[in-house]
C-alpha cells in the first residue's frame, strides 16, 4: 500500500514513468529550475571572497550580485539528529577532530545514555568523492582516506551498538549530500558495500549549485552570486530578488531528486537554505512558486512515509525556532506527516542540547504525535529493515523531559 502511495505520488510530480525508466536519474523539465547557472570555477570554502551586502526586508542579507563564483548523531566529526522521549531516537558522525566537533562517538553514546535516550540513532555524513568539495579541515585528509573513515565509522557504530545493547538501542545510518551526479552514484556503492549495516538514512541537502550553504555566510552569498541574475523567465521573482528564487528552486529540486531516488527515512533540517535569513517566510506572495515546490516535497516524503526531524540545532545557529520553521512546520501538520526529535549534535556537548527550546516550539507548534524508528523483519521502500513507529502516549508526559526542568520553565516565561 505505501509503494502504491508513493508511485501514485511520482506520477503527480514527474508523470507517468516509462516501462524502461520507471526512477528518472532527476527531476523532469516540469519540476527543474528555470536558472542559468554560471559554472564558474571555485576553490574550497576557505577560498570564498566576503561581498558587499545590505539587509532586504527578509531579514537577511542582499545577495551580490555578478559574481562567479555536517535523538541523534554525533561527529568527530560527529553529525548529529536525535530523539530523545522514552522511545526517541538521534543520529551521527565519526571523522577525527575537526572545526566541526569535538570528542569521539563513543563519548556521544555515553552522554546519550546518561541523557536518558533511549533509541539512539548515529548517522555519519558520507563522504565526499572530489578534494574541491571538501572543508578545509578535511583537506589534510584527503577523498581516499575520508572513504576510509567513513567505513570505520560503519565499524566502530555497530560495536557501539552491541556494546552498550543493554542500555540502548542505538540505530546505524548515514547522512546524504548532493553535490554532483557522482555523489548520487557514490552513495548507491556506498550503500551496496556496507549492505544492512547502513540501518537507514537521513536526507539532506547542504550544497546548491555545488556550493555548501550552511559553512559561512560568506561561501553563501557566493552561492548565491553563482546563479545569473536575469535568469528569471517563468520564475515567481518580484521584488528585485531573482537570485534567491533561483536559489530556493535548485535547493527543493535536489532534496527532490534525492527522495525519489533514495527514499531516506528522514528529511534533514528541511529547510536549510533559509539558514542566513531565518525571517524569509516561504510561505510569502513573493515566493508562490517556492511554495508550491515546498509542498510538492513534503507530498512525496509522506507518500513514502518519511520522517520530518525537528532540528534544535538551529536553536545554536541564532534561530528562535528549530527547522522548520513555522510556515514549513504548520504545512507538514496540517497534512499529517511524521515528526522525530533531532539534536544534529556534532559531539558530546551537544546530546540532547537546546531541547528544552525545542519542546517549547513543539508546545507552541500543536504537535501532538512524535515518532521514532524501529529495525523490522520487512524491508521498507527504500529496501532497508527500519519502520517509523509513534509514540504511545502523551509525548510531553515522558519523565526524559523532566531533566530540562528549570530551564523549560525559563523559556516558558
Amino acid at each position: 500500500e505505501r509503494e502504491a502511495s508513493y508511485q501514485a505520488a511520482r506520477e503527480r510530480i514527474f508523470g507517468t514513468p516509462s516501462e524502461n525508466d520507471p526512477k528518472p536519474a532527476s527531476p523532469s523539465p516540469a519540476t527543474t529550475a528555470e536558472a542559468t547557472i554560471i559554472r564558474a570555477p571555485r576553490g574550497p570554502p576557505s577560498e570564498a571572497v566576503s561581498a558587499n551586502v545590505a539587509s532586504p526586508a527578509d531579514g537577511g542579507p542582499a545577495p551580490a550580485t555578478g559574481a562567479p563564483k555536517a535523538g541523534f548523531v554525533g561527529r568527530v566529526r560527529k553529525q548529529g539528529h536525535g530523539r530523545t522521549v522514552s522511545d526517541l531516537e538521534n543520529i551521527g558522525e565519526f571523522v577525527k577532530s575537526t572545526r566541526h566537533a569535538a570528542g569521539t562517538l563513543e563519548e556521544v553514546v555515553l552522554e546519550a545514555i546518561n541523557k536518558g535516550f533511549k533509541v539512539y540513532g548515529l548517522s555519519e555524513h558520507v563522504p565526499r568523492y572530489r578534494e574541491r568539495d571538501l572543508y578545509p579541515e578535511e583537506s589534510k585528509f584527503g577523498v581516499e582516506n575520508l572513504i576510509k573513515q567513513f567505513d570505520a565509522y560503519v565499524e566502530e557504530a555497530h560495536r557501539l551498538k552491541e556494546a552498550y545493547a543493554d542500555k540502548i538501542t542505538l540505530l546505524i545510518g548515514a547522512e546524504t549530500d548532493f553535490i554532483s551526479d557522482l555523489d548520487y552514484k557514490a552513495l548507491g556503492s556506498l550503500i551496496d558495500k556496507h549492505g544492512d549495516k547502513i540501518e537507514y538514512l537521513v536526507g539532506s541537502v547542504h550544497h546548491v549549485n555545488e556550493w555548501p550553504i550552511d559553512f559561512d555566510r560568506d561561501t553563501w552569498q557566493q552561492c548565491l552570486s553563482s546563479f545569473s541574475a536575469d535568469a528569471t523567465d517563468g520564475m515567481d521573482v518580484d521584488q528585485g530578488e531573482p537570485l534567491y528564487t533561483a536559489y530556493l528552486s535548485a535547493y527543493f529540486d535536489n532534496q527532490l531528486t534525492f527522495m525519489d531516488r533514495f527514499q531516506p527515512e528522514v528529511i534533514g533540517h528541511f529547510d536549510l537554505c533559509r539558514l542566513y535569513v531565518p525571517l524569509m517566510r516561504l510561505n510569502s506572495p513573493k515566493y508562490t512558486g517556492i511554495w508550491a515546490k515546498v509542498e510538492r516535497n513534503i507530498d512525496c516524503a509522506i507518500a513514502y512515509g518519511a520522517c520530518f526531524e525537528l532540528n534544535a540545532a538551529a536553536f545554536r545557529k541564532g534561530w528562535k525556532d528549530a527547522y522548520p520553521g513555522e510556515d514549513v512546520l504548520k504545512l507538514i501538520i496540517s497534512k499529517g506527516g511524521k515528526l522525530c526529535l533531532s539534536d544534529d549534535s556534532h559531539g558530546p556537548a551537544a546530546v540532547g542540547l537546546n531541547f528544552h527550546l525545542l519542546y517549547d516550539y513543539m508546545v507552541r507548534m500543536g504537535v501532538r504525535d512524535l515518532w521514532y524508528l524501529e529495525r523490522s523483519d520487512t524491508p521498507n521502500i527504500g529496501g532497508r529493515k527500519v519502520r517509523a513507529v509513534q509514540y504511545n502516549g502523551d509525548w510531553k508526559e515522558d519523565p526524559f523531559w523532566s531533566q530540562f526542568g528549570p530551564e523549560l520553565e525559563r523559556a516558558q516565561t
